[in-house]
């Protein structure tokens, strides 16, 4: 399945025309995460949340190169990961559903138990230079508001 939408209630997504599919756990992104890998026909999966709609092909690419040995690649802008854009294999899903099970849905809480490798922003910086690809979005107003910004931002 190379492509599904993944949320607490799937009725909000079918105008996209992909499959779409509801929380195993529900309630956190780490249920919606779980649920991914789950479903998931490959080894690895790349979660990409609706509201960074300026993350470009070869950042993804990038991260997803540095697989090998990992059980998690995850970019970290200042001192905070970016779980939810981030790459994923099936060897998360035992810690992901231990806590799950346990009721604690931090996503940052099943790190410590798998093999993650960070990706610091400065690693970035070469396929991001403007920085555009972690601004978050969420209505339309701000996607034009951040759409001049992002045209501001290219390099020249």
């Amino acid at each position: 399945m190379p492509e599904c939408l993944i949320g607490d209630r799937p009725e909000r997504f079918t105008r996209y025309g992909l499959p779409v599919y509801p929380d195993l756990y529900p309630g956190s992104s780490l249920g919606g995460l779980y649920t991914s890998l789950h479903i998931s026909e490959t080894r690895y999966i790349f979660a990409a949340p609706c509201d960074l709609p300026f993350a470009s092909a070869g950042l993804l690419r990038y991260m997803i190169s540095l697989r090998e040995g990992y059980d998690a690649v995850v970019p970290v802008t200042g001192d905070d990961p970016e779980p939810l854009f981030a790459l994923y294999s099936k060897d998360c899903l035992n810690p992901m559903r231990e806590l799950l099970e346990a009721g604690n849905f931090r996503i940052f809480d099943f790190y410590p138990r798998v093999r993650v490798r960070r990706v610091l922003e400065a690693e970035l910086h070469h396929l991001d230079g403007t920085g555009k690809a972690f601004l978050n979005v969420n209505t339309l107003e701000e996607m034009e508001r951040k759409a001049d910004l992002k045209n501001s931002l290219a390099p020249t």
